[in-house]
């Protein structure tokens, strides 16, 4: 179990400088392809991608359905809880969202423990998944969720 927190504050840390390389790299799009590239909540989502995925394969794991179920839930927990506890207050607070995000983590880590489920291809999911993101982030719907609720914009390029 010691090794399960570790591995939570570890996506943790990286997920949470996720939120900053976009802006650090001088706004340069192919880091925004993977890392958040303004406020929303979608393009929060991003940030436990890439920290999920090296971990990963750090850890020398072979099973893609695993890695593919932690960070769908991790993913869709994240939405959830945001909107939940934002729709119920009426807006959001910083220090929320960073409990969000760790919740989420937590959560996703805690199900892809008792995974069992195999698939040979399953490599695929998590292109799928990559190529969605990227995906969203130069072409994204125009829906609250892919706003970004300071600029008023969507996507990389900051479409209104």
């Amino acid at each position: 179990m010691k090794k399960f927190w570790i591995e939570v504050l570890i996506i943790f840390l990286f997920s949470s400088l996720m939120h900053f390389v976009y802006e650090w790299s001088g706004n340069n799009f192919i880091v925004g392809l993977f890392s958040p590239v303004n406020e929303s909540v979608f393009e929060h989502t991003k940030m436990v991608i890439l920290p999920t995925i090296l971990l990963f394969l750090i850890k020398k794991q072979d099973n893609y359905v695993t890695l593919f179920m932690n960070l769908g839930i991790t993913i869709i927990s994240i939405i959830v809880l945001y909107y939940t506890y934002s729709g119920i207050l009426g807006y959001n607070i910083l220090i929320c969202d960073i409990v969000v995000l760790l919740i989420a983590i937590i959560i996703g880590n805690f199900v892809s423990l008792f995974n069992t489920l195999t698939f040979n291809r399953s490599f695929l999911l998590i292109i799928l998944l990559i190529i969605f993101y990227i995906g969203m982030t130069i072409n994204p719907f125009k829906i609250n969720l892919f706003n970004d609720p300071i600029t008023n914009t969507y996507g990389i390029n900051n479409l209104s």
